[in-house]
């Protein structure tokens, strides 16, 4: 307890002496716009869900930083990003992303990810039987199931590059191929694609494959190019202030109060 009070006086601290030249900056953070209940737009094209509401918390609110969340096709705002045309995204890790962005430690999600087919599919106990990323390259990698999967999605290629996808423009694209049975399978993480179901009343079309074929985080990154790198790090680590933030929005509740309004 001890140790949670002094981060948080050396977070007030900073903010008071080192944030008040940065009053007029607006941090831009990008989002697919199609990947509730993390990441929507709404009616009005506002952005919403659980990533829009806990960096509110965390800028906003406690941090004082004006946020202007902006959401799209997800391979568009990652090019954003890459640019320094925008400042953040929330995503998970890899290779590609760490040349042009800059990865926080504490990770706002952590992810499972699933195998999804259709109803009565014939290759069912075949699908059943894959319980590893393994598993799952050694049985498609063949032309014989046609995988689906969506523009920048970016985890189906690192963990199966050897298997050929068909690709459509967003995640609803791809969840009606597959109620439509246009292809056999497709991976996501279990959060989005259950509320995605759900929402698009496809519950007794799509059969969620039990076995988890991969964990992984979703973490908060800043481009390289972005001027809020230095700013929400100190002397010694990148976004160690962000973290700092996040920890006592995580320790506080506030984060459990954001995850149940989206349940």
């Amino acid at each position: 307890m001890r140790i949670l009070s002094l981060r948080l006086i050396f977070i007030v601290v900073f903010l008071e002496c080192c944030l008040t030249g940065y009053a007029d900056e607006v941090l831009k953070i990008v989002y697919f716009d199609d990947y509730a209940p993390f990441s929507m737009s709404d009616k009005s094209g506002k952005m919403t869900g659980i990533f829009v509401d806990v960096f509110d918390e965390v800028f906003q609110k406690r941090m004082k930083i004006n946020v202007k969340h902006d959401g799209g096709p997800w391979s568009r705002m990652q090019s954003k990003v890459e640019s320094g045309d925008a400042d953040a995204f929330c995503t998970f890790p890899n290779d590609k992303r760490k040349e042009y962005a800059v990865f926080a430690d504490e990770p706002v999600m952590e992810i499972d990810f699933r195998m999804y087919t259709y109803k009565d599919n014939p290759n069912m106990d075949i699908f059943r039987a894959i319980k590893s990323k393994e598993d799952a390259v050694k049985i498609l990698k063949t032309d014989q199931y046609s995988v689906g999967t969506y523009l920048g999605s970016g985890w189906v290629r690192d963990v199966f590059p050897a298997i050929k996808f068909d690709e459509a423009a967003t995640l609803d694209g791809t969840i009606k191929k597959l109620a439509l049975r246009r292809i056999d399978v497709t991976f996501d993480n279990t959060a989005v694609m259950r509320y995605k179901i759900k929402e698009m009343k496809l519950n007794s079309d799509i059969v969620e494959i039990n076995a988890s074929i991969d964990k992984t985080v979703f973490s908060f990154a800043v481009s390289k190019r972005s001027t809020f790198l230095k700013i929400l790090s100190d002397k010694e680590n990148d976004l160690k202030v962000f973290e700092e933030v996040l920890k006592s929005v995580k320790k506080d509740g506030t984060y459990d109060k954001i995850i149940k309004k989206y349940e």
